[in-house]
Protein backbone atom coordinates (compact mmCIF):
# COMPACT_ATOMS: atom_id res chain seq x y z
CA UNK A 1 0.00 0.00 0.00
CA UNK A 2 3.05 2.38 0.58
CA UNK A 3 2.89 3.54 -3.34
CA UNK A 4 -0.89 4.57 -2.82
CA UNK A 5 -0.18 5.86 0.64
CA UNK A 6 2.35 7.98 -0.59
CA UNK A 7 0.88 9.64 -3.68
CA UNK A 8 -2.49 10.31 -1.33
CA UNK A 9 0.02 12.25 0.77
CA UNK A 10 1.69 14.24 -1.55
CA UNK A 11 -1.81 14.68 -3.47
CA UNK A 12 -3.17 16.16 -0.22
CA UNK A 13 -0.41 18.55 0.55
CA UNK A 14 -0.12 19.94 -2.86
CA UNK A 15 -4.37 20.56 -2.60
CA UNK A 16 -3.92 21.98 0.79
CA UNK A 17 -1.26 24.72 -0.70
CA UNK A 18 -3.34 25.13 -4.19
CA UNK A 19 -7.25 25.83 -1.84
CA UNK A 20 -4.68 28.38 0.55
CA UNK A 21 -3.68 29.80 -2.81
CA UNK A 22 -7.16 30.02 -3.73
CA UNK A 23 -8.47 31.51 -1.31
CA UNK A 24 -6.30 34.49 -1.29
CA UNK A 25 -6.05 34.78 -5.30
CA UNK A 26 -7.75 38.33 -5.36
CA UNK A 27 -5.20 39.41 -3.17
CA UNK A 28 -2.45 39.40 -6.43
CA UNK A 29 -2.12 37.54 -9.43
CA UNK A 30 0.68 35.58 -7.74
CA UNK A 31 -1.97 33.71 -5.71
CA UNK A 32 -4.07 32.91 -8.75
CA UNK A 33 -1.22 31.60 -10.20
CA UNK A 34 0.45 29.33 -7.47
CA UNK A 35 -3.31 28.18 -6.69
CA UNK A 36 -3.28 26.57 -10.83
CA UNK A 37 0.30 25.60 -10.18
CA UNK A 38 -0.35 23.10 -6.81
CA UNK A 39 -3.71 22.02 -8.39
CA UNK A 40 -1.81 21.09 -11.45
CA UNK A 41 0.94 19.14 -9.36
CA UNK A 42 -2.12 17.34 -7.07
CA UNK A 43 -3.38 16.10 -10.22
CA UNK A 44 0.25 14.25 -10.93
CA UNK A 45 0.24 11.66 -8.27
CA UNK A 46 -2.42 9.36 -8.39
CA UNK A 47 -2.37 10.27 -12.44
CA UNK A 48 0.88 8.96 -12.34
CA UNK A 49 0.56 5.77 -9.95
CA UNK A 50 -2.67 4.58 -11.99
CA UNK A 51 -2.01 5.15 -15.83
CA UNK A 52 1.40 3.77 -15.69
CA UNK A 53 0.79 0.40 -13.84
CA UNK A 54 1.36 -2.62 -15.26
CA UNK A 55 -1.20 -5.65 -14.42
CA UNK A 56 -2.81 -3.51 -11.49
CA UNK A 57 -6.54 -4.19 -11.37
CA UNK A 58 -8.75 -7.22 -11.64
CA UNK A 59 -9.67 -6.09 -15.27
CA UNK A 60 -6.51 -4.61 -16.47
CA UNK A 61 -5.66 -8.37 -17.66
CA UNK A 62 -8.77 -9.77 -17.54
CA UNK A 63 -10.67 -6.77 -20.06
CA UNK A 64 -8.73 -4.24 -21.08
CA UNK A 65 -5.88 -5.18 -21.87
CA UNK A 66 -6.49 -7.92 -24.06
CA UNK A 67 -9.66 -6.09 -25.32
CA UNK A 68 -7.54 -3.39 -27.03
CA UNK A 69 -5.80 -6.15 -28.97
CA UNK A 70 -9.08 -7.43 -30.11
CA UNK A 71 -10.47 -4.04 -31.17
CA UNK A 72 -7.30 -3.92 -33.23
CA UNK A 73 -7.88 -7.30 -34.88
CA UNK A 74 -11.69 -5.80 -35.91
CA UNK A 75 -13.44 -7.17 -33.07
CA UNK A 76 -17.01 -5.00 -32.42
CA UNK A 77 -15.35 -3.99 -28.88
CA UNK A 78 -17.25 -2.70 -26.15
CA UNK A 79 -20.73 -1.77 -25.48
CA UNK A 80 -20.20 1.77 -25.04
CA UNK A 81 -19.22 2.73 -28.53
CA UNK A 82 -17.17 5.77 -27.35
CA UNK A 83 -15.25 3.72 -24.77
CA UNK A 84 -14.94 1.40 -28.23
CA UNK A 85 -13.89 5.04 -30.23
CA UNK A 86 -11.31 5.76 -27.61
CA UNK A 87 -9.47 2.41 -28.45
CA UNK A 88 -9.68 3.32 -32.10
CA UNK A 89 -8.52 6.03 -31.37
CA UNK A 90 -5.51 5.33 -29.60
CA UNK A 91 -5.13 2.81 -32.18
CA UNK A 92 -4.46 5.50 -34.70
CA UNK A 93 -1.43 6.64 -33.39
CA UNK A 94 0.07 3.27 -31.81
CA UNK A 95 -0.77 -0.26 -30.77
CA UNK A 96 0.45 0.14 -27.04
CA UNK A 97 -2.22 -0.87 -25.09
CA UNK A 98 -0.54 1.14 -21.90
CA UNK A 99 -2.03 4.51 -23.59
CA UNK A 100 -5.62 3.16 -22.47
CA UNK A 101 -4.17 3.08 -18.92
CA UNK A 102 -2.81 6.53 -19.15
CA UNK A 103 -5.62 8.44 -20.68
CA UNK A 104 -8.62 7.20 -18.47
CA UNK A 105 -6.45 7.63 -15.76
CA UNK A 106 -5.70 11.34 -16.65
CA UNK A 107 -9.90 11.59 -17.41
CA UNK A 108 -10.57 10.22 -14.28
CA UNK A 109 -8.42 11.76 -11.98
CA UNK A 110 -8.84 15.15 -13.60
CA UNK A 111 -12.58 14.92 -13.09
CA UNK A 112 -12.47 13.57 -9.71
CA UNK A 113 -10.05 17.15 -8.71
CA UNK A 114 -12.03 19.23 -10.06
CA UNK A 115 -15.59 17.96 -8.27
CA UNK A 116 -12.93 18.00 -5.10
CA UNK A 117 -11.96 21.40 -5.49
CA UNK A 118 -15.56 22.59 -6.14
CA UNK A 119 -17.84 20.69 -3.71
CA UNK A 120 -15.51 20.28 -0.82
CA UNK A 121 -14.24 23.25 1.34
CA UNK A 122 -10.96 21.11 2.58
CA UNK A 123 -9.58 19.98 -0.41
CA UNK A 124 -6.85 18.12 0.65
CA UNK A 125 -9.15 16.05 3.11
CA UNK A 126 -10.93 14.59 0.09
CA UNK A 127 -8.03 14.04 -1.98
CA UNK A 128 -6.95 12.19 0.72
CA UNK A 129 -10.02 10.52 1.44
CA UNK A 130 -10.07 9.44 -3.09
CA UNK A 131 -7.62 6.80 -1.51
CA UNK A 132 -8.75 6.27 2.15
CA UNK A 133 -11.98 5.34 0.67
CA UNK A 134 -11.24 2.65 -1.80
CA UNK A 135 -12.62 4.53 -4.81
CA UNK A 136 -9.23 5.60 -6.47
CA UNK A 137 -8.73 1.67 -5.74
CA UNK A 138 -12.02 0.13 -7.32
CA UNK A 139 -11.37 2.48 -10.34
CA UNK A 140 -8.28 0.70 -11.15
CA UNK A 141 -10.10 -2.59 -11.75
CA UNK A 142 -13.62 -0.95 -13.12
CA UNK A 143 -12.00 1.44 -15.85
CA UNK A 144 -14.86 2.24 -17.66
CA UNK A 145 -17.47 2.67 -14.62
CA UNK A 146 -15.26 4.97 -12.79
CA UNK A 147 -14.37 6.73 -15.61
CA UNK A 148 -18.43 7.38 -15.74
CA UNK A 149 -18.67 8.46 -12.34
CA UNK A 150 -15.77 10.78 -12.03
CA UNK A 151 -17.54 12.72 -14.71
CA UNK A 152 -20.73 12.20 -13.92
CA UNK A 153 -19.92 13.71 -10.70
CA UNK A 154 -18.77 16.79 -11.76
CA UNK A 155 -22.23 16.84 -14.23
CA UNK A 156 -23.88 16.17 -10.68
CA UNK A 157 -22.14 19.73 -9.23
CA UNK A 158 -23.49 21.70 -12.67
CA UNK A 159 -27.30 19.98 -12.01
CA UNK A 160 -26.94 21.61 -8.55
CA UNK A 161 -25.76 25.17 -9.67
CA UNK A 162 -28.56 24.59 -12.40
CA UNK A 163 -26.30 25.43 -15.32
CA UNK A 164 -27.73 23.02 -18.04
CA UNK A 165 -25.47 23.44 -21.01
CA UNK A 166 -22.84 21.50 -19.00
CA UNK A 167 -24.92 19.21 -16.96
CA UNK A 168 -26.57 17.87 -20.36
CA UNK A 169 -22.83 17.42 -21.95
CA UNK A 170 -21.16 15.72 -18.82
CA UNK A 171 -24.33 13.83 -18.33
CA UNK A 172 -24.39 12.48 -21.94
CA UNK A 173 -20.74 11.92 -22.10
CA UNK A 174 -20.57 9.91 -18.69
CA UNK A 175 -23.22 8.11 -19.80
CA UNK A 176 -21.75 6.68 -23.15
CA UNK A 177 -18.46 5.72 -21.57
CA UNK A 178 -20.80 3.08 -18.96
CA UNK A 179 -25.05 2.75 -20.16
CA UNK A 180 -24.88 2.70 -16.32
CA UNK A 181 -24.59 6.23 -15.59
CA UNK A 182 -28.36 6.20 -16.07
CA UNK A 183 -28.53 5.88 -12.59
CA UNK A 184 -27.46 9.22 -12.07
CA UNK A 185 -30.04 10.61 -13.92
CA UNK A 186 -32.55 10.32 -10.36
CA UNK A 187 -29.67 12.08 -8.60
CA UNK A 188 -29.20 15.20 -11.24
CA UNK A 189 -33.07 15.64 -10.83
CA UNK A 190 -32.62 15.73 -6.89
CA UNK A 191 -29.91 18.09 -7.49
CA UNK A 192 -31.76 20.58 -9.82
CA UNK A 193 -34.84 21.12 -7.72
CA UNK A 194 -32.35 21.20 -4.26
CA UNK A 195 -31.35 24.97 -5.86
CA UNK A 196 -34.85 26.43 -5.89
CA UNK A 197 -35.82 28.41 -3.42
CA UNK A 198 -39.62 26.78 -2.30
CA UNK A 199 -37.61 23.33 -2.31
CA UNK A 200 -38.05 22.61 1.08
CA UNK A 201 -42.05 23.24 -0.07
CA UNK A 202 -41.89 20.95 -3.11
CA UNK A 203 -38.80 18.31 -2.41
CA UNK A 204 -41.22 15.48 -1.04
CA UNK A 205 -43.14 15.72 -4.16
CA UNK A 206 -39.96 15.37 -6.56
CA UNK A 207 -38.84 12.62 -4.59
CA UNK A 208 -42.00 10.75 -4.28
CA UNK A 209 -43.13 11.29 -8.32
CA UNK A 210 -39.10 10.10 -9.00
CA UNK A 211 -40.39 6.85 -7.08
CA UNK A 212 -43.87 6.62 -8.61
CA UNK A 213 -42.36 6.54 -12.08
CA UNK A 214 -40.36 4.05 -11.62
CA UNK A 215 -42.29 1.05 -12.76
CA UNK A 216 -42.19 2.96 -16.18
CA UNK A 217 -38.33 3.69 -16.32
CA UNK A 218 -37.17 0.70 -14.87
CA UNK A 219 -38.81 -1.43 -17.50
CA UNK A 220 -38.00 1.39 -20.22
CA UNK A 221 -33.58 0.70 -19.02
CA UNK A 222 -34.19 -2.80 -19.45
CA UNK A 223 -35.50 -2.62 -22.58
CA UNK A 224 -32.77 -0.37 -23.40
CA UNK A 225 -30.06 -2.72 -22.49
CA UNK A 226 -31.78 -6.12 -23.00
CA UNK A 227 -29.46 -7.01 -25.57
CA UNK A 228 -26.41 -5.90 -22.94
CA UNK A 229 -24.59 -7.65 -20.13
CA UNK A 230 -24.93 -4.71 -18.38
CA UNK A 231 -29.51 -6.20 -17.67
CA UNK A 232 -28.12 -7.68 -14.76
CA UNK A 233 -27.42 -4.89 -13.10
CA UNK A 234 -31.25 -4.40 -13.09
CA UNK A 235 -32.39 -7.61 -11.82
CA UNK A 236 -33.03 -6.14 -8.36
CA UNK A 237 -36.14 -4.50 -8.17
CA UNK A 238 -37.45 -1.42 -6.43
CA UNK A 239 -33.85 0.13 -6.75
CA UNK A 240 -35.53 3.65 -6.18
CA UNK A 241 -37.45 3.15 -3.20
CA UNK A 242 -34.93 3.63 -1.06
CA UNK A 243 -35.10 7.17 -1.44
CA UNK A 244 -37.83 7.18 0.54
CA UNK A 245 -35.41 6.91 3.52
CA UNK A 246 -33.53 10.28 2.83
CA UNK A 247 -37.26 11.71 3.48
CA UNK A 248 -37.37 10.67 7.00
CA UNK A 249 -33.85 12.60 7.49
CA UNK A 250 -34.71 15.54 5.06
CA UNK A 251 -35.40 18.36 7.60
CA UNK A 252 -32.13 17.69 9.38
CA UNK A 253 -29.94 17.62 6.25
CA UNK A 254 -27.31 20.99 6.63
CA UNK A 255 -27.87 23.16 4.47
CA UNK A 256 -23.62 23.35 4.40
CA UNK A 257 -23.80 24.37 0.79
CA UNK A 258 -25.57 23.54 -2.11
CA UNK A 259 -24.37 20.14 -2.66
CA UNK A 260 -24.60 18.78 0.56
CA UNK A 261 -28.64 17.59 0.57
CA UNK A 262 -27.64 15.59 -2.94
CA UNK A 263 -24.62 14.09 -1.36
CA UNK A 264 -26.56 12.61 1.43
CA UNK A 265 -29.12 11.34 -0.86
CA UNK A 266 -26.44 9.58 -2.55
CA UNK A 267 -24.86 7.95 0.26
CA UNK A 268 -28.04 6.95 1.77
CA UNK A 269 -28.64 4.88 -1.46
CA UNK A 270 -24.83 3.65 -1.35
CA UNK A 271 -25.48 2.79 2.31
CA UNK A 272 -29.19 0.82 1.94
CA UNK A 273 -27.88 -0.87 -1.44
CA UNK A 274 -25.09 -2.06 1.15
CA UNK A 275 -27.71 -3.89 3.47
CA UNK A 276 -29.37 -4.79 0.60
CA UNK A 277 -26.46 -6.59 -0.70
CA UNK A 278 -26.85 -8.80 2.00
CA UNK A 279 -29.89 -10.47 0.87
CA UNK A 280 -28.91 -10.99 -2.84
CA UNK A 281 -26.11 -13.23 -3.85
CA UNK A 282 -25.16 -11.42 -6.72
CA UNK A 283 -22.09 -9.80 -5.23
CA UNK A 284 -21.07 -8.12 -8.65
CA UNK A 285 -24.60 -6.29 -9.38
CA UNK A 286 -24.70 -4.71 -5.81
CA UNK A 287 -21.27 -3.93 -5.76
CA UNK A 288 -21.46 -2.12 -8.99
CA UNK A 289 -24.53 -0.09 -8.27
CA UNK A 290 -23.04 0.69 -5.05
CA UNK A 291 -20.26 2.04 -6.72
CA UNK A 292 -22.67 4.92 -8.17
CA UNK A 293 -23.20 6.38 -5.14
CA UNK A 294 -20.48 5.51 -2.14
CA UNK A 295 -18.17 7.88 -3.82
CA UNK A 296 -20.34 10.76 -1.79
CA UNK A 297 -18.41 9.70 1.37
CA UNK A 298 -15.44 11.83 0.01
CA UNK A 299 -17.26 15.12 -0.13
CA UNK A 300 -19.62 14.58 2.82
CA UNK A 301 -16.65 13.92 5.71
CA UNK A 302 -14.81 17.08 5.43
CA UNK A 303 -17.74 19.17 6.26
CA UNK A 304 -17.59 18.33 9.92
CA UNK A 305 -14.64 20.43 10.09
CA UNK A 306 -16.93 23.04 9.93
CA UNK A 307 -20.22 22.07 11.79
CA UNK A 308 -19.52 22.77 15.36
CA UNK A 309 -18.81 26.07 17.25
CA UNK A 310 -16.31 24.09 18.73
CA UNK A 311 -13.56 23.32 16.52
CA UNK A 312 -12.27 19.79 18.46
CA UNK A 313 -15.60 18.11 18.03
CA UNK A 314 -15.45 18.52 14.63
CA UNK A 315 -11.94 17.21 14.41
CA UNK A 316 -12.45 14.48 16.74
CA UNK A 317 -15.55 13.20 14.16
CA UNK A 318 -13.56 13.96 11.20
CA UNK A 319 -10.88 11.42 12.04
CA UNK A 320 -12.90 9.13 13.55
CA UNK A 321 -14.94 8.72 9.90
CA UNK A 322 -11.47 8.43 8.46
CA UNK A 323 -10.29 6.05 10.36
CA UNK A 324 -13.28 4.05 9.62
CA UNK A 325 -13.63 4.52 5.89
CA UNK A 326 -9.45 3.30 6.18
CA UNK A 327 -9.83 0.08 8.06
CA UNK A 328 -12.78 -1.36 5.74
CA UNK A 329 -10.15 -0.01 3.07
CA UNK A 330 -7.75 -1.92 4.62
CA UNK A 331 -9.50 -5.23 4.95
CA UNK A 332 -11.07 -5.05 1.84
CA UNK A 333 -7.39 -4.66 -0.37
CA UNK A 334 -5.02 -5.78 1.64
CA UNK A 335 -6.85 -8.57 4.11
CA UNK A 336 -9.08 -10.08 1.09
CA UNK A 337 -7.06 -8.70 -1.50
CA UNK A 338 -9.84 -7.42 -3.80
CA UNK A 339 -9.66 -5.55 -7.29
CA UNK A 340 -6.25 -7.06 -7.31
CA UNK A 341 -4.21 -3.56 -6.88
CA UNK A 342 -1.84 -5.45 -4.49
CA UNK A 343 0.93 -5.49 -5.31
CA UNK A 344 1.76 -3.23 -7.34
CA UNK A 345 4.10 -2.94 -10.46
CA UNK A 346 5.15 0.08 -12.60
CA UNK A 347 4.80 0.33 -16.43
CA UNK A 348 8.69 0.71 -17.02
CA UNK A 349 9.30 -1.74 -13.94
CA UNK A 350 7.47 -4.93 -15.14
CA UNK A 351 9.25 -7.51 -12.82
CA UNK A 352 9.50 -5.60 -9.72
CA UNK A 353 6.71 -5.90 -7.23
CA UNK A 354 5.96 -2.73 -4.90
CA UNK A 355 3.95 -4.64 -1.60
Amino acid sequence: MYIYLISALITGIFLYFSEFFYKRKKENSKNYYLYIFFFVLAIIPYFFVSGFRYGVGTDYFYTYFPRFYQIMGGSNGYTEFLFTGLNKFILLFTDEAQWLFIITSFIFVLFMMLSIKKMTHHWYIGGILLLLSNVYLISLSNVRQYLAISIGIYALSFACDRKYIQLIVLGTLSVLFHYTAVCMIPIYIIGLVSKFPKFKKYAFFFLIVIIALSPTYIPLTKAILKNTRYIKYFEITGVPRPLLIALVFYKKVSSYNQYTFTLLVCLTLATIIGILSIFNPIVETMSRACNWYYWSIIFIVPMFLDLFKQKWIGILITISLILIISSSTYYLIVVLGHHEVLPYRFFFWKDHFIY
